[in-house]
């Protein structure tokens, strides 16, 4: 469950799952995704008029997720997609914000999150790479790389062919 207020999720995606995505139309998960539930406005201390910090938050865990994967390259940009909340089912003994979404479709991404190809993730992809979400959140070299390297916005029209 999320937050009143909070429509959107926010879903880590390898650079070539999220072509296949695009090319495809849909994709079967489910999928983990981040949102605003109340653990995560409970753990941040958000007030309920801080419901777009509490959003900056979940978009970061799934940045964060995106790091933690064996199968991404090291210089891979990070790709994070928000999408409607439909199905978000929170993971029970998950990190606070954490959940899944059963499925994808291209049609409903609302926008797409990456980093700016001048970004270098090769040292902190390999920090992190096989880590819980958690532990990656907890080690100092990332948490610093993710507070300096905001990721970008774009249009789904934009992402659709890198």
């Amino acid at each position: 469950m999320l937050v009143e207020g909070s429509s959107s999720v926010f879903v880590p995606l390898p650079l070539a799952r999220a072509r296949k995505l695009a090319a495809e139309g849909r994709l079967t998960g489910p999928f983990p995704a981040y949102g605003v539930t109340p653990e995560l406005a409970a753990w941040g201390e958000f007030g309920p008029d801080e419901l777009e910090d509490a959003t900056f938050t979940a978009q970061s865990l799934a940045g964060v997720a995106s790091l933690t994967w064996p199968e991404a390259a090291g210089a891979e940009r990070r790709v994070v997609l928000a999408v409607p909340a439909t199905g978000f089912a929170v993971t029970p003994d998950g990190i606070p914000g954490e959940g899944t979404v059963p499925e994808l479709e291209w049609r409903r991404v609302q926008a797409v999150f990456s980093d700016d190809l001048s970004v270098d993730l090769t040292a902190v992809r390999d920090l992190a790479r096989g880590r819980t979400v958690a532990e990656a959140w907890d080690d100092d070299v990332v948490a610093e790389f993710v507070e300096q390297n905001d990721l970008g916005w774009f249009t789904p029209d934009e992402a659709r062919h890198w």
